[in-house]
């Protein structure tokens, strides 16, 4: 069973901050409310921010979801590293989810054979 929880409660009411959030996750949360503003505000997009925890325990950052569809998954880490296991998981739940991990110190950039995007988040903004 899968649950996700919307932008206004990323703590998931158990008084834990979203791991993202500990560095360039705040701006890139910033950065995707605003874009889901924009387009709610715009386009009358029916769009919304959440962040994906399951019973398991397995969690993703960031869910962009249109019309209840999740449609982008991101996934945030200080460093380089191979694609988060939770991300692995998703993106094989939701093979048309795009899916990124992006790091705030990382100078890679790929795509698994699975399709999971990995690069610097500043390169991403632009």
């Amino acid at each position: 069973r899968l649950a996700c929880r919307d932008d206004d409660d990323s703590s998931g009411g158990r008084g834990k901050r979203n791991p993202c959030a500990d560095f360039v996750g705040d701006g890139i949360a910033g950065h995707l409310l605003k874009w889901v503003h924009f387009q709610q505000d715009t386009e009358g997009r029916d769009v919304g921010l959440f962040y994906f925890r399951d019973t398991d325990g397995r969690e993703v950052d960031f869910i962009l979801a249109e019309k209840g569809k999740p449609i982008t998954a991101i996934e945030c880490k200080w460093s380089d590293s191979k694609p988060d296991k939770n991300l692995r998981y998703w993106k094989i739940r939701f093979p048309d989810c795009a899916a990124w991990q992006l790091s705030a110190t990382g100078a890679q950039d790929f795509v698994t054979p699975e399709g999971i995007r990995v690069r610097h988040a500043m390169d991403s903004a632009g």
